[in-house]
């Protein structure tokens, strides 16, 4: 078994979205540890508020049956993959961790970049997983969080949603 964390985001019928994911990952991973969702403006384009949040899981299914899955459960909230580029989204699950697994290439980066660079990544994984290390720089989420909330202009805002 190996422990997986995914992000999840959506700025479009935002509540169902999130709940049709959570849904379908604990019909097919079982136990979901989740931090709380939080809103924050979209990143790189005008459009509604996102919310994101961080879940983690147990699997023993490979990076890519993971990620296949992933993408199945996002086109059936109708998300559709059309370019790199920024813009609304149904739902977004990206994998932001495999175990403490270092892969890049083949269109799999772990750990996902994005931790790194994103408040919205951030400070949930940091809320969820506080005293675990970056499997390349090996610092503490928590720590990384207080680092970058300190530069960080994302607000992020803690949304009470009842997701069960």
């Amino acid at each position: 078994m190996v422990r997986v964390v995914i992000s999840v985001g959506t700025n479009i019928d935002r509540e169902n979205n999130l709940k049709a994911a959570l849904a379908a990952l604990g019909r097919a991973y079982g136990a979901l540890r989740m931090s709380p969702v939080y809103s924050n403006p979209a990143v790189g384009f005008t459009g509604p508020d996102f919310y994101n949040l961080v879940v983690s899981f147990e699997t023993t299914q490979t990076v890519a049956e993971v990620t296949t899955f992933l993408h199945g459960v996002e086109a059936n909230q109708g998300r559709t993959r059309q370019s790199d580029r920024l813009d609304s989204r149904e739902l977004d699950l990206d994998l932001l961790l495999y175990g403490d697994h270092v892969l890049h290439g083949e269109g799999v980066d772990l750990p996902r970049g994005e931790i790194l660079e994103h408040p919205y990544v951030l400070m949930p994984l940091s809320w969820l997983l506080p005293d675990d290390r970056h499997p390349v720089t090996q610092e503490r989420y928590a720590s990384m969080w207080t680092r970058m909330s300190k530069t960080s202009t994302v607000l992020l805002k803690e949304i009470d949603l009842d997701l069960t």
